[in-house]
């Protein structure tokens, strides 16, 4: 195996193989799915170490539902994995280097429909229509040719966390 296919091989693939390893604690019964016990150890850990209150069970419900991105009312390892890491995405008019790897696919530096469409995985029903429209939009407002470059992917990934998160 060539040293091009093995780095390709390693490289994750979608946005939830970010955070996998990191946070695959949290699906403790490693059933696929979040339980909302799960969900609220998680957020324990993570309120916990960044001193912040806990969630009541009503805003842990709500986060249940804002992270079941196909809004089937099961909360999938994948979808919550998803969701953190498009959060996390882009910080302080930057995007994080690592998620612009996924993206990136054929290393040429800039992001085309395919790369988008396959980076973010399955987010729902209208998901394919979401991911389009989203790329589309930020294509055309940045006159990027279908090429997004690391700015116009930034955007396209805080318009694609308000399409599906909400904010």
């Amino acid at each position: 195996m060539g040293c091009d296919a093995a780095r390709a091989a390693a490289q994750p693939q979608q946005l939830a193989d970010l955070l996998r390893e990191e946070f695959g604690f949290v699906d403790s019964d490693k059933d696929g799915l979040i339980s909302k016990s799960e969900l609220q150890s998680l957020v324990k850990n993570v309120s916990t170490e960044a001193n912040l209150p806990l969630v009541d069970g009503d805003q842990l419900d709500f986060s249940m539902k804002l992270f079941d991105l196909n809004q089937d009312g099961k909360l999938t390892t994948e979808e919550l994995l998803r969701a953190l890491v498009l959060d996390g995405a882009v910080a302080e008019d930057a995007v994080d280097a690592d998620v612009y790897n996924v993206f990136d696919r054929n290393a040429n530096g800039t992001i085309e429909q395919e790369e988008f469409r396959a980076g973010l995985g399955d987010v729902g029903s209208n998901g394919d229509a979401a991911k389009d429209f989203v790329y589309g939009r930020v294509d055309r407002l940045s006159d990027s040719g279908g090429h997004l470059n690391s700015s116009a992917f930034g955007n396209a990934l805080v318009l694609m966390r308000a399409v599906l998160l909400g904010y």
